[in-house]
């Protein structure tokens, strides 16, 4: 697995219709992207059903303590046998949140990242940027902040990139 942090502007869209509403200064969100490649098994044809992500981010927050951001992405459909990605965000109220001023935030903020690829529940993949399951220490459940990582479909991204990523499983209908 190969994963890039990035900070990206929330994406500008124009529509005709509605007024346009102009934003002096677009926001930056984290972005985390996994690039993979899957190879299904043999009794399963060229599409995996399922493919779970599992997100750990450590960073700290504004009084320098560690804090731990999780999440978790279902991809569906995966055409197996060539280069995906999968990919998180963490949107600019979230990183405000835990800097305490607004558009601070940096990518060399994020300590470390580690991710966790599953498939039917089986560990098939794994990433730790510092080497080490951080996220299994002792003290990372005190320091977890879990909902604040989000799926591309949670965000203004949700329109780019369609070909790039594998499909989302959508939460089921109430």
């Amino acid at each position: 697995m190969k994963v890039v942090a990035e900070m990206q502007k929330t994406p500008n869209y124009v529509a005709e219709g509605p007024k346009a509403k102009q934003i002096e200064k677009p926001r930056e969100w984290l972005e985390i992207e996994v690039e993979f490649t899957a190879e299904p098994a043999k009794d399963l044809g060229p599409v995996i059903p399922r493919l779970e992500f599992r997100y750990y981010l450590l960073v700290k927050d504004l009084d320098k303590k560690p804090r731990m951001l999780t999440g978790t992405v279902m991809h569906v459909n995966v055409t197996g046998n060539q280069k995906l990605y999968s990919v998180i965000y963490v949107d600019p109220d979230a990183l405000t949140k835990l800097t305490g001023d607004p558009g601070k935030f940096k990518t060399r903020d994020v300590e470390e990242i580690g991710v966790v690829a599953l498939y039917d529940g089986i560990q098939c993949g794994e990433y730790a940027s510092g080497g080490k399951k951080f996220w299994e220490s002792p003290n990372a459940a005190s320091a977890t902040m879990p909902g604040m990582i989000l799926n591309k479909n949670q965000t203004p991204f949700s329109l780019l990139w369609k070909d790039r990523y594998p499909e989302i499983e959508q939460a089921a209908a109430r």
